[in-house]
């Protein structure tokens, strides 16, 4: 089963920076699974609690206030791009730029840093059946 997280409507609730090491939280996050590629392809979404952690981060932009609704995310992991949506259970130790766009106007968050490690935490809510 294949797997990615939609980062639209997902929530951003906690970032967590302790010296060079950026912890983030999305709870909940909309996560899209199917046999072929998640988000196109018919399948199911679930709801699930997911910690992104960036090695040597630097967070720039930070929201006001927290939790707040993401709208948008750019995912530089490397070459690799990931616009709107990001890796599952994904780690890499790579040059990353991470930036999600929220639901409130002008507020970002932005972190740069040389690791990531994506994971889910509990076990996923089903949500809906996703036709295609």
């Amino acid at each position: 089963m294949n797997e990615l997280i939609e980062i639209q409507e997902s929530v951003l609730s906690s970032v967590m920076v302790e010296g060079s090491h950026c912890s983030i939280e999305l709870r909940p996050a909309w996560v899209h699974r199917s046999y072929g590629r998640p988000g196109m392809d018919p399948g199911r979404c679930y709801t699930q609690d997911v910690r992104i952690d960036i090695g040597e981060g630097l967070v720039r932009g930070q929201p006001a206030s927290l939790p707040v609704v993401l709208l948008e995310s750019e995912l530089h992991v490397g070459d690799a791009h990931f616009p709107d949506i990001i890796p599952s259970r994904f780690t890499q130790d790579a040059p990353v730029r991470l930036r999600f766009g929220t639901v409130v106007e002008d507020s970002f968050l932005e972190v740069e840093g040389r690791s990531i490690s994506i994971y889910a935490i509990g076990e996923p809510t089903f949500a809906c059946d996703f036709p295609s």
